[in-house]
């Protein structure tokens, strides 16, 4: 029996006056981005262009006291936006290289920041964030939040605040028990298992079903005018994608109960995007696996 680190997240509603720090954070995380991009080096590889992203620490240091000067909050934020704007490069460049990104520099689309557990106390269920030392923070008591009974005496992670919410990390040591183990097969319309006494199927054909009429309603929505079909594509996705999460619950929930192995799927949507088939694309976008073993997990 061994053991694991598990950790979950919950997010709680607030009604704090972050907004200034918010966008001040945002704006310093931006410009953090703007110079690691302006100081990669494109190095040509056959016929493609190589992005080299500069990480030595004196690069690093540089960027900390370039902006660290300006910076009128508490100084642990410049290092998690430098260390946001590092994964968020990071994370443009493995696109870039499977060929799903652009040679452009990625855009912030969502405002948040990350909260280290340096700037932050927690104690008797009370979240204290550092704003400005010795000046402002924030309280926060998850005693009133929904999900405390499930948190209570676990250790906390990384926060990230929002304007609206915030979300907080858990971890916890739990114990990996194997219990009736059963192997599956996913398949495109049944996911088959077999436990060395059984066979188990689970049928689909909903979740399949449910996609096809979706994709047809979004051909007959494509022919409609620019500010209906935009509305209107938001609203069946939701449905879409709520219709679908709830099969995909009732089928975890059915699962739970015992030690689940599903083939590995990390590169599956790599394998995918390398068909050429435009007809087995459309089949393999029909499915969810990879969040059903989530969801699973």
């Amino acid at each position: 029996m061994s053991e694991n680190l598990l950790v979950k997240a919950y997010s709680i509603q607030h009604n704090l006056d972050v907004n200034e720090f918010i966008d001040g954070y945002m704006s310093f995380l931006n410009n953090i981005l703007n110079d690691l991009w302006q100081t990669i080096e494109w190095k040509k590889k056959g016929k493609r262009l190589i992005p080299l992203i500069r990480k030595d620490k004196f690069f690093r240091k540089e960027i900390r006291d370039k902006y660290i000067i300006k910076w009128i909050y508490s100084k642990h934020y410049i290092d998690s936006a430098i260390k946001q704007a590092y994964s968020i490069i990071n994370s443009w460049r493995k696109r870039y290289l499977k060929g799903k990104a652009r040679r452009e520099k990625p855009a912030l689309k969502r405002k948040f920041v990350r909260i280290k557990e340096t700037l932050y106390n927690y104690r008797n269920g009370i979240i204290k964030i550092s704003i400005k030392p010795f000046q402002e923070n924030i309280s926060i008591d998850l005693k009133n939040a929904w999900f405390w009974n499930r948190i209570k005496g676990l250790d906390l992670g990384e926060l990230i605040l929002k304007e609206d919410k915030i979300i907080i990390t858990v971890r916890k040591k739990v114990k990996l028990k194997i219990e009736n183990p059963v192997a599956w097969d996913i398949n495109l319309l049944t996911i088959d298992g077999y436990d060395e006494e059984k066979d188990y199927k689970i049928d689909l054909k909903n979740i399949y079903t449910i996609h096809r009429i979706y994709e047809l309603k979004r051909k007959k929505i494509q022919k409609l005018p620019e500010k209906t079909k935009k509305g209107l594509l938001k609203k069946y996705s939701s449905r879409e994608k709520n219709r679908i999460n709830d099969i995909l619950h009732k089928i975890s929930k059915q699962l739970s109960n015992r030690t689940n192995i599903f083939e590995d799927l990390k590169s599956f949507k790599e394998r995918v995007a390398r068909t050429k088939s435009r007809s087995m694309n459309r089949q393999n976008a029909k499915h969810d696996y990879i969040k059903l073993q989530k969801y699973i997990e």
